[in-house]
């Protein structure tokens, strides 16, 4: 019996290593780009960079490793965004630590998007002068993810919609943001989009704050002040499912907060200075808990809608009509709701309504009409 021996040749393919490629202060981060793969990292020391680059298409992260202090991107003699994705980019494509100069023009932001994800990180984006979206432009046809954190976007202009921003058919995720001295019809318009921001201050744009159709939104320790327009948050469901806004620890010194068919969620909620209704839930089933809504124009609180709608912990000061107004219940829940100060017209008001349990409601001050007037209610 005669023994085989076998030779077994094993073929391993080179494995392939993302490359960090280091730029300097007027180098072409556009060129670097074009010759880069998914994975790599550019980083860019301390300088001035043209702007006016896209992506091709490469989850790449382009790092100023100076910090937006000492890094800048600079597009204002392009009459285009400073950055763009475009070309179906997925979440590996990254911007982090620059100051983006933005450019002029129809679409001219500091940052756009169109059908791709993108993830902006510690930079600040200003002098963008687009027709919608100073700072951020995001277009859909498909739907892109767009992630901002830690970012500051300040002076920007839209000739239209959106001074901070303007997103369509997007993802959105804002953290730790600041948004300031912006100009626009509002500062952040959105539409059909989902939307979560959290631990960001709005201050001192012009329009309000938030557009909102069609776009369920979280927000989470959002803060606004020196809004202009009676309401610093409008949101429109139209009947959209899911479509519930749910804003928690969220204030507003100027503005207040118009819900529409909506089935909104609202805790630890502060509204100061509305030019309407302090928080106007326009058929929109309404849970709110801890609450503090001061100095309204009209109503403190309105609600016209059917089904559940549950009011505990809130405190109404100074209003020019009714402190509360609530139509339409079919079950209420009123727990330790007061109404100080002074209000037009009466302090709680309820019609047509049906279930109704009130447990601790405190009325001071001077109403014009009715401490508590009930009409057409039953239980």
């Amino acid at each position: 019996m005669r023994a085989a021996a076998f030779l077994c040749l094993v073929y391993f393919a080179a494995p392939s290593f993302a490359d960090d490629i280091t730029l300097n202060s007027g180098d072409s981060i556009d060129e670097a780009l074009y010759n880069a793969s998914s994975g790599d990292r550019i980083l860019c020391n301390p300088g001035v960079y043209d702007g006016g680059f896209r992506y091709y298409g490469k989850d790449v992260e382009v790092i100023g490793v100076g910090g937006p202090g000492a890094t800048t991107i600079d597009a204002s003699s392009w009459v285009a965004p400073a950055v763009s994705f475009r070309d179906g980019e997925g979440p590996g494509a990254v911007l982090e630590g620059f100051t983006l100069i933005g450019g002029s023009g129809t679409n001219a932001s500091c940052i756009y998007v169109v059908n791709s994800d993108a993830t902006i990180r510690s930079c600040v984006l200003t002098a963008g002068d687009s027709t919608n979206g100073g700072g951020i432009r995001c277009l859909g046809g498909s739907v892109s993810t767009v992630t901002v954190e830690d970012t500051e976007i300040v002076n920007n202009t839209a000739l239209s919609y959106g001074g901070v921003g303007y997103f369509e058919d997007a993802t959105v995720t804002f953290s730790g943001c600041h948004f300031e001295g912006n100009t626009g019809s509002q500062a952040l318009w959105f539409e059909r989009c989902d939307l979560q921001m959290s631990s960001t201050t709005i201050q001192d744009n012009s329009g309000p704050a938030f557009y909102l159709e069609e776009t369920p939104t979280t927000l989470t320790g959002v803060h606004i002040t020196g809004s202009e327009g009676d309401y610093a948050i409008t949101y429109m469901g139209n009947g959209v499912t899911p479509g519930k806004p749910v804003f928690d620890d969220v204030s507003t010194t100027s503005g207040g907060i118009y819900i529409y068919d909506g089935e909104a969620t609202l805790t630890n909620i502060s509204v100061n200075g509305s030019g309407q209704t302090g928080i106007n839930a326009d058929q929109t089933p309404l849970s709110i808990e801890g609450a503090t809504i001061t100095s309204s124009y009209d109503h403190g609180l309105f609600i016209d809608a059917s089904g559940l709608n549950s009011v505990k912990n809130v405190q109404i000061t100074d209003c020019g009509s009714n402190g509360v107004n609530i139509t339409g219940s079919t079950t209420l829940v009123i727990e330790s709701l007061s109404v100080m100060g002074s209000c037009g017209g009466d302090g709680v008001n309820i019609r047509e309504s049906t279930d109704v349990a009130i447990d601790g409601l405190v009325i001071t001050g001077w109403c014009g009409g009715n401490g508590l007037w009930i009409k057409d209610t039953v239980n």
